[in-house]
């Protein structure tokens, strides 16, 4: 149900069930009341975790002395190992340039200003090169790569 202005609510004059009973967990466990003798806390008892200060460390059982990691000798040189190169998709060219080149600022067609630019690929092939790109506005963008369909 979508809140409309000035619209009465659901619960508007009616009385709404006690959450008191629905609450499984406060009817499980009764104040006064042992839920499991034989687990249960006895006077003069030590807890569990007494003396483990520096013993016990959370998450820490995932990589065990003396084991070597799964990736050592792996990573060799800057290129990560799921790079693809020129076998990469079209977003990732294009987020490739932007990260290179920066946002694009103006168009070189048209040079209006205050409109929103796109990096726009030249050749078509969508080549990592950087002269392979041109900054354009939206408008010029989709009449370029128009035109270069309509040459193919």
């Amino acid at each position: 149900m979508v809140f409309i202005r000035g619209h009465r609510g659901y619960w508007k004059g009616k009385k709404r069930p006690s959450l008191l009973k629905t609450n499984s967990v406060k009817t499980m466990f009764k104040k006064g009341e042992h839920y499991n003798i034989v687990t249960e806390f006895r006077e003069g008892q030590k807890p569990w975790n007494t003396n483990t200060k520096g013993l016990v460390k959370p998450n820490k059982g995932s990589f065990k002395i003396g084991l070597i990691p799964w990736n050592k000798g792996i990573k060799t040189g800057l290129i990560p190992a799921n790079y693809k190169g020129e076998l990469a998709g079209y977003g990732s060219k294009h987020s490739w340039i932007y990260r290179h080149k920066g946002k694009a600022s103006r168009c070189i067609f048209c040079g209006v200003k205050n409109k929103r630019y796109t990096w726009a690929n030249i050749s078509g092939k969508y080549k990592r090169d950087f002269n392979d790109y041109m900054e354009l506005c939206y408008s010029c963008h989709k009449f370029y790569d128009q035109e270069r369909r309509n040459q193919i």
